[in-house]
């Protein structure tokens, strides 16, 4: 998508940005078995587990040694720069392949002429195991009020062995 928005919608004049819009409000909604909704009793108990790393919250150690300082322990991540986890439609997604793919290779925001800076986001292929990776994202699936299917380490090794085949 970063080469859509670089190359073309970022130029898009207003009457066709609204009629965008008209036509996706058209389209009926699918449902999801993940939500978000803040839980602000659950959010301390698993605010606690990111700041200890806590074993029986795995993948909280992970968060907090490579995730926290730049989307926070509260997942609030920074407007404008880091993308909030709660609440996150990608991080909710039914299918999770994006948020591993993301996680594997990393990624970067898209420029703009009048956004801010583009701001990248490293893979940890090298440094993650299929498991470790599964944890994390089990972990923030499934806090700040998030709630989401967890992601099995079939679902890591999968995409890991798909994206090594790709030239």
């Amino acid at each position: 998508m970063i080469e859509v928005i670089e190359n073309s919608t970022q130029y898009l004049h207003k009457d066709d940005l609204n009629a965008i819009a008209h036509y996706l409000k058209t389209l009926p909604g699918h449902g999801e078995r993940a939500s978000y909704k803040p839980d602000t009793t659950a959010v301390a108990i698993k605010l606690s587990a990111i700041i200890t790393g806590e074993m029986e919250h795995p993948g909280a150690g992970l968060f907090q040694s490579f995730c926290v300082k730049c989307h926070k322990v509260t997942g609030d991540g920074e407007p404008g720069k880091y993308p909030k986890l709660a609440g996150n439609s990608i991080v909710l997604s039914k299918n999770p392949v994006s948020l591993i793919r993301l996680l594997l290779e990393g990624g970067k925001t898209a420029q703009t002429k009048r956004g801010p800076k583009p701001q990248e986001m490293p893979g940890f292929a090298e440094k993650f195991s299929d498991s470790q990776i599964a944890d994390v994202l089990s972990f923030i699936r499934n806090n700040w009020g998030n709630k989401a299917s967890p992601v099995t380490t079939r679902q890591v090794s999968t995409l890991r062995h798909a994206l090594q085949k790709q030239p």
